[in-house]
């Protein structure tokens, strides 16, 4: 199933349930991000910002894993730059894997949304965790990680989708090895106040969504 990515019917298979999941959202002022292939001029492996019936954009991974079971260069071009949602309540900015790792995301966002795909390694998970506190902490912002749950050839994912708030605290865990719904409230405005007396001046090198 490795080759899937370089089938049409299968990318076409996946925008149709971006636009099901997109209209699901008419009228809900809800925003949702959902992994996603993007195909263009070439191939992108992706998470989609939906809205109200549309898809606004979409983030590119940047740094492709080449390791283990994955060999994301042999199916994907690399993106150039993050992608932040901007909205009149706060800056989110959204990536992909091992992206996350990487200091070079924009300054300025409250809000870091992370699609982390990695498989099930015996005590990763409290490593993972170690690291957005470790982050969370260092640049002041709040940090959602979504993991899949389940088994894709010889790779198990446990799952265990996490938030971590802006100041370093772990304010939600999903369950491990099976679907759960994660929910918390995170203080953004309180968030955005305390950076704004600790931290630099925001950088200004990504692509903005506005809603």
């Amino acid at each position: 199933t490795k080759d899937l990515a370089f089938r049409g019917s299968f990318i076409k298979a996946g925008q149709r349930a971006l636009m099901r999941i997109a209209e699901s959202l008419v009228g809900s002022r809800l925003i949702a991000v959902a992994g996603a292939l993007e195909s263009v001029d070439t191939l992108y492996n992706g998470a989609a910002v939906l809205f109200d019936g549309k898809i606004l954009g979409f983030a590119r991974k940047r740094y492709l894993f080449c390791c283990g079971g994955f060999d994301e260069a042999r199916y994907f071009s690399a993106g150039e730059r993050p992608l932040v949602i901007e909205t009149d309540k706060f800056r989110a900015v959204v990536t992909i894997g091992n992206d996350f790792g990487y200091p070079a995301f924009p300054g300025g966002v409250e809000l870091l949304i992370n699609l982390w795909n990695e498989p099930y390694q015996y005590g990763r998970r409290l490593l993972k965790e170690r690291m957005l506190i470790e982050r969370a902490r260092e640049d002041a912002v709040a940090m959602v990680i979504a993991s899949p749950v389940g088994g894709q050839d010889c790779m198990i994912f446990e799952g265990a989708s996490a938030v971590v708030d802006g100041f370093g605290e772990l304010a939600a865990r999903g369950s491990s090895f099976s679907e759960d719904l994660v929910m918390a409230d995170l203080d953004l405005r309180a968030l955005k106040a305390y950076r704004s007396r600790v931290l630099p001046a925001p950088r200004n090198d990504s692509h903005h969504l506005a809603k």
